[in-house]
């Protein structure tokens, strides 16, 4: 009888949304907007080229 694992769709899961992100973020570009030591803003755009305003 085989043993049934619990945490197995949770795994799968786990690898598919990794995928997803590494293959949705490949493209984009994080600006840090301020950097106070523990507070930072930081923005992140779908291409690469700069925001409106900010290129």
């Amino acid at each position: 009888m085989d043993e049934f694992d619990p945490y197995e769709e949770l795994r799968k899961q786990k690898a598919e949304a990794e995928e997803r992100f590494a293959s949705e973020s490949e493209s984009a570009v994080m600006t840090v907007l301020k950097d106070d030591g523990v507070y930072r803003h930081l923005s992140r755009f779908k291409s690469c080229s700069p925001p409106p305003g900010r290129g």
